[in-house]
């Protein structure tokens, strides 16, 4: 299991905390332009610092017993 701290590296750290949502959905339409990230984007509140960050949507989980 991960530390909370490794946990929160990975969440916040180089990431942009926006104020609002408004204000992550307009980044992340910039990156999309721009080209940056090709990938599925989507705005997420952090539950470390309460702002709202850009990032990749969560791993879907398995189920318990399922295997590759």
């Amino acid at each position: 299991m991960a530390s909370k701290r490794h946990v929160r590296r990975n969440t916040c750290d180089g990431k942009r905390a926006h104020q609002t949502v408004e204000d992550a959905r307009v980044a992340m339409g910039k990156l999309y332009r721009k080209q940056i990230f090709r990938q599925m984007l989507n705005v997420y509140r952090c539950p470390f610092c309460a702002h709202f960050h850009v990032g990749h949507p969560p791993r879907k989980k398995k189920k318990r017993g399922e295997f590759k």
